[in-house]
């Protein structure tokens, strides 16, 4: 029991070291706005419409566990962002116990348990899941997941049919908090195989083991079924929302070199984890093809090799497959985003590569204990090394500002990058700095819609409206589809008191999107203008019906019927 104590102290006194640090940052302008202050389901705090409101699709998705979390640290810490980097901080100490707890119930095997838990709880790969308010639902779900993991053991330990029903509803749970739990179980299937013992893939072929087999995977019938169900969910609101990338966009050749060039790239993550950043663009048809041809050579090398010690070390077999196997929903396979792959989907499956190294290290260990001390000294070094640099790589998520120009300096082709560093440089008024980074974006993508949006913007923060409206209509020509930029255009000709010239994009910003307030009331300062009274004035009242909230188009009604 000291020792077990001994072992919690560890594991939260490291995370509190390498991620204390968190409770001191901001928002993060990349995402953190939408989950959290325009939220919907906040509006209403921790009350059974908020409740209610959780359980609605948002943002692309259906999260309801996780935006109860956000209920919680609303009703506790309103708007503070420290409150919610301190849950965030709570969740992964929580995941790192249940790591160490679970896995020693299941092998019995104390060191290993905590090494493994250890290298969960510091691993460079965890910063993105701990340090971003928004990727939450990453920790929630793995907390149920864990947990379900810790009941299946129980159930297959004791036999008693209410633990595989808590198996099931945690399985839900973790779903419900993120759709990662997908393949959990097979997860169940593999710890079938150790450290369960309950079925022995290096004898497959027997009758015996057949029939154990079948009776195994009817066991999981239920579970997969709801796993099914919540794929389909899934897919549904990432594909409603627009998130899911079509055939024609990211075709089959793509998502299966993005695959293999993905699972290369989680590797070396792995091994060396510097230069870690929020978004690693997918490289589509110019990512050469080596990478690929490398990460698949990789995976094939490794698949026959845990398949060729099956018999001797199942360990190896279990991690490298809890590994590739929990990566498939992340992948790219089905790709969702612009990402050829992201830190925060190894939260997991690096537990099985966890089992394969601190596994071999326990045999080797046995087999050697002359020099286990010096194996336990040197994984105490790596596990040192990886703590400093997530230090490291954590103080660059304090702001906006400090990560993405983090991010460019790694990747001055990062597209999401630069633009997101203008809009944070923008929002702080650094006007000239702004127009670099947006710049560079375009440069990158004459056609990306938040970067034309952002610079048009800060076009019409400079003195000169001229000038504002002049670049922007250029920038125009790049983009026919984003209501706000003609908007901007639109407004800079209006700061010119130049009507005529603001008219057609205005109308273009209300032909592409019709319930534009801000353009309407534009419009409507134009009609005045032309001396079309009644014109204008149903286009204003129309905005202000619109957007209450937007002020100036009541103000525009108040005007023209007081004159």
């Amino acid at each position: 029991m000291q020792k077990t104590m001994l072992a919690f102290l560890t594991l939260i006194l490291v995370n509190i070291f390498v991620f204390g640090q968190v409770y001191t940052f901001e928002f993060i302008g990349y995402d953190d706005a939408e989950f959290v202050p325009a939220n919907p389901a906040l509006e209403h705090g921790l009350t059974f419409e908020g409740v209610r409101a959780a359980f609605s699709p948002y943002y692309a998705n259906w999260i309801p566990f996780t935006t109860m979390t956000y209920l919680a640290d609303h009703a506790l810490y309103g708007f503070d962002p420290s409150g919610y980097h301190l849950t965030n901080l709570v969740f992964h100490v929580i995941n790192s116990l249940l790591v160490f707890m679970v896995f020693r119930y299941m092998t019995g095997q104390f060191w290993l348990s905590l090494g493994l838990a250890l290298l969960f709880a510091l691993h460079p790969t965890r910063v993105e899941t701990v340090a971003w308010i928004s990727e939450r639902k990453g920790l929630v779900s793995t907390t149920f997941l864990l947990a379900a993991i810790g009941a299946y053991a129980g159930y297959v330990r004791s036999s008693r049919k209410l633990l595989y029903v808590a198996t099931a509803l945690l399985l839900i749970s973790s779903l419900i908090a993120k759709s990662m739990a997908v393949t959990l179980p097979c997860v169940f299937l593999l710890l079938d195989v150790w450290p369960l013992n309950r079925y022995s893939l290096s004898e497959v072929f027997s009758r015996e083991n057949r029939a154990i087999c079948v009776k195994l995977c009817i066991e999981k019938v239920p579970l997969f079924l709801i796993v099914v169900a919540s794929g389909l969910i899934t897919i549904i609101s990432q594909d409603e929302s627009g998130s899911m990338s079509t055939l024609t966009d990211v075709t089959i050749w793509m998502r299966i070199t993005n695959t293999f060039y993905g699972y290369g790239a989680y590797l070396a993550h792995t091994i060396w984890p510097v230069n870690l950043i929020p978004f690693y663009p997918h490289l589509g048809d110019a990512l050469p093809l080596w990478k690929p041809g490398m990460g698949m050579l990789i995976v094939a090398v490794m698949t026959v090799f845990v398949s060729m010690q099956l018999k001797r070390r199942p360990y190896l077999f279990v991690g490298w497959f809890w590994f590739a196997g929990m990566l498939i929903p992340a992948i790219g396979l089905v790709q969702v985003g612009a990402q050829a792959y992201a830190d925060r989907y190894m939260y997991v499956p690096l537990i099985g590569l966890g089992i394969m190294i601190f596994g071999a290290i326990g045999e080797w260990a046995k087999s050697r204990p002359e020099i286990a001390k010096r194996g336990t000294v040197c994984c105490a070094i790596v596990l040192t090394g990886f703590a400093w640099i997530s230090w490291m790589t954590t103080s660059h998520w304090e702001n906006t500002v400090g990560l993405f120009s983090y991010t460019v300096e790694v990747d001055d082709e990062n597209l999401v990058g630069h633009t997101i560093l203008g809009m944070a440089l923008l929002r702080e008024a650094e006007l000239d700095e702004s127009q670099v980074h947006l710049e560079r974006a375009l440069e990158l993508d004459a056609n990306h819609p938040p970067a034309l949006y952002a610079l048009g913007t800060l076009y019409l923060r400079r003195a000169d409206p001229g000038a504002t409206a002049a670049d922007a209509e250029a920038m125009a020509e790049n983009s026919e589809t984003y209501d706000k930029l003609e908007n901007n255009i639109g407004a800079g000709y209006l700061m010119r008191e130049e009507y005529e010239r603001a008219e057609p994009h205005l109308l273009k910003a209300l032909e592409l999107n019709p319930g534009n307030a801000v353009a309407m009331t534009n419009l409507a300062i134009v009609r005045h203008s032309q001396g079309l009274l009644d014109e204008a004035l149903r286009l204003a009242e129309d905005a202000a019906a619109l957007d209450p909230s937007y002020s100036k188009a009541q103000e525009f009604v108040d005007y023209i019927k007081g004159n």
